[in-house]
C-alpha cells in the first residue's frame, strides 16, 4: 500500500471517529424555559372557602407585568387589583365567590422574554364537578394576552421529546456511514493495487 493511500485511510478513519463520538455523546440540552412548578391552589383541588389570593411559581424569576384572572362558576371575575411579580412567584389577590368550579388563568414573561401561559381549574365548596387533568399550559406560547385577560393556550410538546437517537443524529449517521464507505474502498484499492 502506497504512503498516500495509507495517509487518506488514516484520515478517514479518524475522521470517521470523530463524528461517530459526536453522534454517540448526548446532545447539549437546549436552553430551558421558564415553565410553572406549582399553584396554590393546584389543579383540580378542592377547598373549602375562596383563598384570599392564589399563587404561580415558576422555575425562573419572572418579570412585571404579569396578567391573572381568576373566573368564579358563573362566568365573573373575582380578581382583585393587578398581581404581584417576586421573583420566581407570582401572587393575585382574590375577592369573594361563589361555591363552584373555578378557573385561574396566567400569561407571564420570565426575564429572559419568554412568555408562559396556563389555565388552572379547582373548586370550592361542593358546588359544580371535580376539575380533572392538568394545567392546559405550562410551556412558552408566542401568543398574545386579550384584553382584560391572559392568552390561553396548549403548547405543543418540547422539541426532543420522542425522538429516536436515529432521528436526532442523522446527520452524523450519515456523515461516519460515506466516510466508513470512503475508507473501505480506498483500503480495497489499495490491496488491489500491491504487488
Amino acid at each position: 500500500m502506497s504512503a498516500a493511500i495509507r495517509t487518506v485511510v488514516r484520515a478517514l478513519t479518524g475522521a470517521l471517529l470523530g463524528v461517530l463520538a459526536l453522534a454517540v455523546l448526548p446532545a447539549a440540552p437546549a436552553a430551558a424555559h421558564a415553565a410553572l412548578v406549582s399553584s396554590s391552589p393546584a389543579q383540580g383541588d378542592r377547598l373549602r372557602v375562596l383563598p384570599a389570593e392564589v399563587t404561580f411559581e415558576f422555575n425562573q424569576d419572572m418579570s412585571a407585568p404579569a396578567y391573572v384572572i381568576v373566573t368564579a362558576p358563573d362566568g365573573s371575575s373575582v380578581t382583585d387589583g393587578d398581581p404581584e411579580v417576586d421573583g420566581a412567584v407570582v401572587r393575585q389577590a382574590v375577592s369573594e365567590g361563589p361555591e363552584g368550579t373555578y378557573t385561574m388563568a396566567y400569561r407571564v414573561v420570565s426575564e429572559d422574554g419568554h412568555p408562559v401561559t396556563g389555565e388552572i381549574a379547582f373548586t370550592v365548596g361542593d358546588g359544580g364537578p371535580d376539575p380533572t387533568g392538568t394545567p392546559s399550559a405550562a410551556a412558552p406560547s408566542e401568543a398574545t394576552p386579550e384584553a382584560g385577560g391572559p392568552a390561553r393556550s396548549t403548547a405543543d410538546p418540547a422539541p426532543g421529546q420522542g425522538d429516536s437517537f436515529a432521528r436526532r443524529h442523522v446527520v452524523a449517521i450519515a456523515v461516519g456511514a460515506a466516510l466508513f464507505s470512503a475508507a473501505l474502498l480506498l483500503l480495497l484499492l489499495a490491496r488491489r493495487t500491491e504487488p
